[in-house]
C-alpha cells in the first residue's frame, strides 16, 4: 500500500544492457507455495520488465487505485502462467495503466490460465489480452489504444467461458485490427459469450467485433462509429 517503484532500464554500457526486473513478481508456482490474497493499493509502480507480474498459483489478488507504468516493457500487468495451473480470482480495478513510447506488444494488460477475473474502471493505454481464461468480467474501462499491430485491442484466445464485456470505451487508431476479437482454440470450448452496452469507436479499416468458434454468445446495445472506409469488413 502507498508503495513507489520506479525501475527503469539504465542506458546500455558498451552496447549491453543491465538486466531489470518487475517492480512486484508474484510467483506460486507448485500448489504447496502458492501466494493468497495479496493486496496492491495506492502505488505507484513502474517497472523496466513489468510493474506487476502473475505467474502460476495467484489466489485472491487485488489490485486497486494504482498508477502502473512501464518505458520499454511487454505488458505493464503481466500474466506469466503458461505451463503451470491456474490463477484464481483476480481483480484489476479503479488503476491508471500507461505505457511509454518504446514500450512493446499491444497490451497494457495480459491474463493467462486465469479462472474468474473481474477488470474494472481501469484506464488504459493500450489493450487487454486474455489466453486461457474463464469467468472474466471487464467492465468500464477506457481505453485508447494506438495499434501497433493488427493484435485486436480486446484479445481473447484459446478457452473463453463465461466471458462478460460491458460497458467500456473502446477507441482504436494506428494499425488496422478488430477492436474486439474473440477466437477459442481447435476443440476448446468458448460459450456463454456477452458483449453488451460498449461504446466503440474503430479507427483503422477493420472489423469492430470478432468472434471465430464462439458459441452461446449476445452482442446486445453497443454503440459502434467507424471512422475510417473498410472495405470487406462489418461492424
Amino acid at each position: 500500500r502507498d508503495v513507489t517503484c520506479d525501475w527503469p532500464y539504465d542506458a546500455p554500457i558498451n552496447g549491453v544492457r543491465a538486466r531489470k526486473g518487475d517492480c512486484v513478481k508474484l510467483l506460486g508456482n507448485a500448489p504447496e507455495t502458492e501466494v493468497t490474497r495479496v493486496r496492491i493499493v495506492g502505488s505507484g509502480l513502474s517497472g523496466a520488465r513489468a510493474a506487476i507480474t502473475i505467474q502460476r498459483g495467484i489466489h485472491d489478488l487485488v489490485v486497486a487505485g494504482n498508477t502502473l507504468h512501464c518505458d520499454e516493457c511487454d505488458q505493464v500487468i503481466d500474466g506469466e502462467a503458461t505451463g503451470g495451473g491456474w490463477d484464481h480470482d483476480i481483480a484489476i480495478t479503479g488503476n491508471t495503466i500507461t505505457a511509454g513510447p518504446s514500450a512493446q506488444g499491444d497490451f497494457d494488460v495480459a491474463l493467462v490460465s486465469t479462472v474468474g477475473a473481474t477488470i474494472t474502471g481501469n484506464t488504459l493505454s493500450r489493450g487487454v489480452a486474455l489466453y486461457r481464461t474463464s469467468g472474466v468480467t471487464m467492465m468500464g474501462n477506457t481505453v485508447a489504444h494506438a495499434a501497433r499491430s493488427n493484435a485486436a485491442t480486446l484479445s481473447v484466445s484459446n478457452a473463453c467461458g463465461g466471458l462478460v464485456i460491458a460497458g467500456n470505451s473502446m477507441r482504436r487508431t494506428g494499425a488496422a485490427g478488430p477492436v474486439v476479437k474473440i477466437e477459442s482454440a481447435s476443440g476448446v470450448p468458448c460459450g456463454e459469450v456477452l458483449i453488451s452496452s460498449n461504446v466503440i469507436r474503430q479507427a483503422t479499416p477493420h472489423v469492430s467485433i470478432m468472434l471465430s468458434s464462439v458459441s452461446r454468445a449476445s452482442v446486445v446495445g453497443n454503440l459502434i462509429t467507424h471512422s475510417a472506409a473498410a472495405p470487406g469488413y462489418a461492424s
